[in-house]
């Protein structure tokens, strides 16, 4: 028997035509990847700032993607010590609650959602980066803002951009709302930067860029800088210069940032990366490493005052104001502190004579977590810290064979510069910083399992376990 075949039925053929119109729309934050839409977030940073909703927007975007993440794993979720830890934070986050006063409620509320939002963020990063594109589109979004903040400051800088605009949100709101309320008159009135009076600064002028306030610049300065350094590293050709140019505006926004604690957790970082390079923290080394930092501070207390009178001229005469500010602040503090010791105040509270912002509880990350959320809030907050740290160490201990060790440098270096920074600074009501942060968390705790087909990476529980 002969088996013919019929000349009727042909073998389907799908023009390019048709299979453009057989794609699925890719619409970003509805049906793309959570590192993709964190990357398209970050992409379009500056239409939220010219919008004045970018102080606004995180808490939507993370409990949608957290949404969208459980309802298509259905319930099947990954913790670890990192979420674990900052989900008990935001719980205790509302415990003061019914003690906080009713004219601070709305900044007790607004704090507590940034406190979920950072609970949420590292959750989707656990659970949503899995692969090695996941975590470069997390990167290359903090490659474009970190272009869009030297560009912000090269606007101010060159006299093209230098006086208030109204945000879209500044049009929608009645103007005595924002005129009342400093956080409403932040992202209704935009700048980027403002120029100082001789009694103000030592500089002309001080950039803010796409940040809240030049305080905040500052911070995120020190966040960026390292990551783009080791951009240019990795980086090569005509993307080298641009990396290059970008570590240059980073440290032109840094300078005129005018961020004297931010200085010195700078020049800590700066020491910090030259033991490394050279070898001093190589195990052989460490006792010449002793010696010098033994030396060190032999020359420090010989040479005390001189450097005392030096440092007290650098925070009394330029700004003296912010020092006899901070101390009136720190001095509120610790004498409201013993009233609400375990759980906290719940928010800051304000002094009698002094604007909203200098209040009590404020202008420390450490002492302000202790006094808003107690000594309870202050060991969770820390103990989210460790373990941030004890992953970062363990990759840079065992040089690991994922991303590349002059990464984990550049990590430890940024989070001992954020830490001291951090001291005299509340990070937290900006969210061009608290993202930028956040991120970078979000890179260290998901690095094991986005890489995991290299060789030898041990699992996120093994990490957990050893380091």
């Amino acid at each position: 028997m002969t088996m013919t075949a019929d000349a009727s039925i042909q073998p389907d053929r799908i023009t390019p035509d048709a299979a453009r119109k057989s794609r699925p729309l890719v619409l970003p934050f509805i049906n793309t990847s959570f590192a993709t839409g964190l990357k398209v977030y970050f992409i379009l940073w500056p239409l939220w700032w010219f919008m004045g909703i970018e102080q606004l927007l995180p808490i939507f975007f993370l409990t949608w993607a957290t949404a969208r993440h459980v309802i298509k794993a259905r319930g099947r979720i990954r913790l670890g010590n990192t979420v674990s830890i900052a989900f008990l934070l935001a719980m205790w986050w509302v415990v003061p609650a019914p003690w906080v006063s009713t004219e601070l409620f709305d900044v007790f509320v607004r704090t507590f959602l940034v406190a979920l939002s950072q609970a949420l963020i590292l959750f989707l990063f656990i659970n949503c980066i899995r692969t090695k594109s996941d975590w470069q589109s997390v990167i290359t979004g903090l490659d474009y803002l970190s272009t869009y903040i030297v560009i912000g400051a090269l606007l101010f800088i060159s006299g093209a951009m230098q006086g208030q605009i109204l945000s879209i949100i500044g049009y929608i709101l009645p103007k005595s709302v924002y005129q009342s309320s400093e956080f409403f008159s932040s992202i209704a009135l935009r700048d980027f930067g403002l120029i100082n009076p001789g009694t103000h600064g030592a500089l002309p002028y001080r950039i803010s860029s796409l940040a809240l306030e030049p305080a905040d610049l500052g911070t995120i300065s020190l966040l960026l800088i390292p990551f783009v350094i080791w951009r240019f590293i990795q980086s090569q050709g005509k993307e080298r210069y641009l990396r290059l140019g970008i570590v240059g505006g980073l440290l032109v926004c840094f300078y005129y940032a005018e961020v004297r604690i931010a200085y010195i957790a700078f020049g800590t970082g700066v020491l910090l990366f030259l033991s490394w390079r050279v070898g001093f923290l190589q195990r052989q080394n460490r006792l010449l490493l002793w010696a010098l930092a033994m030396l060190a501070i032999t020359i420090m207390v010989a040479a005390y005052q001189p450097i005392a009178n030096a440092v007290s001229a650098a925070f009394t005469t330029v700004r003296p104001g912010s020092v006899y500010v901070r101390l009136q602040i720190y001095q509120e503090t610790f004498r409201l502190l013993p009233t609400h010791l375990i759980a906290g105040w719940g928010s800051s509270v304000r002094i009698p004579g002094f604007p909203n912002v200098y209040a009590a509880g404020t202008h420390s990350t450490y002492l302000g977590m202790l006094f808003q959320h107690g000594i309870v809030g202050l060991l969770l907050y820390l103990a989210l810290w460790a373990t941030i740290w004890r992953k970062s160490l363990y990759w840079f201990r065992t040089q690991s064979p994922i991303v590349s060790w002059t990464f984990w440098g550049m990590i430890i270096i940024t989070l001992l510069m954020f830490n001291i920074r951090e001291s005299t600074a509340s990070w937290m009501w900006d969210q061009t910083v608290t993202m930028i942060l956040w991120s970078i968390w979000g890179l260290i705790i998901s690095a094991a399992q986005a890489h995991a087909h290299a060789q030898d990476v041990p699992t996120l529980a093994q990490v957990e376990s050893s380091s």
